[in-house]
């Protein structure tokens, strides 16, 4: 078990066990971070913004709160739980470090999809330096917190609907792009947010989190499918 999972599994089994039932609340979704390194309270706070924007029309009540302010004590609809890999810094100074293709992956839980996921700021902020969009730190807080925001939608897809299966276009994709993590929009499809929204209104199914056995759904970056110094998208 990875030191992230192992951290958080009896806060999770504590709140498994607490009589949640089915709630008249709208719909709502609690995400727990965890961070391995440093990070940018800038880029977070715009990762914040553009997955609200990404989920809006699914008409949800979001939640963002730190692994180490939980007590064990607190009951949620649905988490997500995520573990934000490598240096989240935005600083457009420092040298990047790539660790391999993934952006982000969703962990298994015996043999069950769980709301375990991880996201690397490390090849998220490897890709962002290989053009010259962002010029400035703050430039550079907008641009990581915005590809932030759009793997970890990916993920939150995958967790909370239990699938496997990536969808042809949009946020699902199996693979992003450069384009597809810094310019222009990144949304899902209709029928996704439809499914997103019934996932959320049912009851959160409990799983055995006292192991992750392996992981699967790697989001993998195609580096080199778009020229993106001529097409990100301005950050004004």
């Amino acid at each position: 078990m990875s030191h992230f999972a192992c951290k958080v599994a009896c806060l999770v089994a504590a709140l498994a066990l607490a009589p949640l039932g089915r709630s008249t609340e709208p719909r709502s979704l609690t995400i727990i971070m965890q961070f391995e390194h440093r990070y940018s309270a800038a880029s977070v706070e715009e990762m914040k913004v553009e997955f609200e924007r990404i989920v809006l029309p699914a008409k949800l009540r979001l939640e963002w709160l730190m692994v180490d302010g939980l007590t064990g004590r607190e009951t949620f609809q649905q988490i997500v739980i995520v573990h934000f890999k490598g240096d989240c810094e935005a600083d457009h100074t420092a040298a990047a470090t790539r660790s391999s293709q993934r952006l982000g992956l969703t962990h298994i839980v015996g043999d069950a999809l769980s709301p375990f996921t991880e996201l690397d700021c490390g090849q998220i902020r490897s890709l962002m330096a290989q053009n010259q969009a962002a010029e400035t730190t703050i430039q550079f807080a907008r641009l990581l917190g915005r590809a932030m925001a759009r793997v970890l939608a990916h993920e939150v897809y995958h967790a909370v609907l239990k699938t496997t299966q990536h969808g042809p276009r949009g946020i699902t994709k199996a693979s992003l792009t450069r384009a597809d993590l810094f310019s222009g929009t990144l949304r899902f499809e209709p029928d996704q947010i439809a499914r997103l929204g019934d996932a959320l209104t049912s009851f959160a199914a409990v799983h055995d989190r006292s192991a992750v056995t392996s992981v699967v759904l790697p989001v993998n970056a195609k580096a080199a499918l778009i020229p993106v110094a001529s097409r990100l998208a301005s950050t004004n």
